[in-house]
């Protein structure tokens, strides 16, 4: 930390081929609920919202014996400070967060979380807002036994460096960029980065497919500089697309890749 400050760590789970929890299936990310839709109204505080994840169709989908789901879970219009905790259901709630929020913004936050009871997760409120959930990857035993992994980190790409895809300038509202990846790559885990946003918007990252997936994993007001964790497949011709809603700078990290399984 640069500064002094308080730090708050909690930990989701962990995976392994010993487990018994199989393989990460990464996938063209899908939205699971946006409660703007449905319902259309905000979830209460103190409210608990199932949701079925095992076996929902969708772009890639999430696999029927899945036992745990790579998220990205959105909180918007809060009505006052609060957070979100995403819990396998058929258990208690953990004393944990995974969103945290003031009055009236949007955040949005990766989470990995153990499927539960019935193929569900579930997603606690303290305050009134509005969820977004969109699903990214999963762990399943269909997937295999595992994948090798390797902690490989290094930039990707920089909009505000002048490089051989990039010209040193903001990408342009409703711009792709595409980012090569380390080649028999079949998912990264990344640290997406925006800088200096012209205004409101959120940036998509996705495994270059024909058009943008309808999903966000990371949410930003004008001028703001927001870093979130992303993982997500890469595509046939080893690359990721990052969408920008609005004008903004992107810069993508490298942590981890995933090989073929």
């Amino acid at each position: 930390t640069s500064v002094a400050t308080h730090v708050v760590i909690d930990v989701d789970g962990a995976w392994s081929s010993a487990s018994g929890s199989g393989a990460l299936h990464a996938f063209t990310p899908a939205r699971l609920v946006d409660s703007r839709v449905s319902p259309g109204a905000k979830l209460p505080a103190g409210a608990v919202h199932e949701l079925v994840v095992a076996g929902v169709a969708g772009v890639g989908g999430v696999a029927p014996d899945a036992t745990a789901v790579v998220l990205s879970v959105t909180a918007t219009e809060p009505d006052w400070a609060g957070f979100v905790t995403v819990y396998p259901c058929g258990g208690a709630r953990p004393w944990a967060s995974n969103v945290n929020f003031a009055a009236g913004q949007t955040v949005s936050t990766p989470a990995t979380s153990a499927v539960g009871a019935l193929g569900a997760i579930c997603l606690y409120t303290s305050a009134p807002t509005h969820l977004v959930v969109d699903v990214m990857a999963d762990f399943s035993p269909s997937a295999g036994t595992g994948v090798p992994v390797s902690g490989h980190v290094e930039r990707l790409a920089d909009t505000r460096e002048r490089t051989a895809s990039t010209n040193g300038n903001r990408l342009d509202g409703g711009a792709v960029l595409h980012v090569a990846v380390p080649a028999q790559t079949t998912a990264v885990t990344l640290n997406v980065t925006v800088a200096d946003p012209e205004s409101a918007g959120f940036v998509t990252v996705y495994p270059c497919t024909a058009t943008p997936p309808f999903v966000s994993n990371v949410n930003l007001v004008s001028g703001q500089t927001v870093a979130e964790a992303v993982t997500v497949a890469v595509s046939a011709s080893s690359e990721i697309c990052v969408f920008a809603s609005v004008p903004m700078h992107v810069v993508v990290d490298l942590n981890v890749s995933f090989g073929a399984g």
